[in-house]
């Protein structure tokens, strides 16, 4: 079954530009990610800077872009994870509420409940596949 991490970038470090890179403290959260992540068969991002620095970061490359993690994810998450094998790994890396609203839509689905707030840098979900669809779901929470 196809696992598709879901995370929301790490911190950036000017708010209020939308092209801007990760901060230091982003970027140390991006290591600390790393030492913790298997290896992924596909590694995409939204299109955006911090989005992409992210997934680099975490995974060590960047597989490719995917627009569909802007504004959709829900939609998109079940087509990423069917590009990859029965057994593989995928990162996508998103931002805030577009990995809320869809793993909210999904846990309510599978009878699961998130618990805590948002998911805040660099956290998210981890949906399990199984023949196109959601079987599990699990709230990745950054240490």
């Amino acid at each position: 079954m196809p696992v598709l991490d879901i995370r929301r970038h790490a911190e950036r470090m000017n708010l209020q530009d939308n092209q801007s890179a990760l901060s230091v403290a982003g970027r140390a959260m991006c290591e600390r990610l790393a030492k913790d992540a298997p290896r992924y068969k596909l590694v995409i991002s939204s299109p955006l800077p911090r989005a992409k620095e992210t997934a680099e970061r975490v995974a060590g490359r960047l597989d490719g872009i995917d627009p569909g993690l802007l504004p959709d994810l829900g939609g998109a998450a079940a087509r990423i994870a069917s590009r990859v094998g029965e057994k593989d790994r995928v990162l996508a890396v998103s931002h805030g509420g577009i990995v809320d609203l869809p793993a909210i839509v999904i846990a309510s689905r599978l009878g699961t409940t998130l618990h805590g707030k948002s998911f805040g840098y660099g956290e998210g979900v981890r949906v399990t596949y199984a023949k196109g669809a959601p079987v599990k779901i699990e709230e990745l929470r950054a240490r």
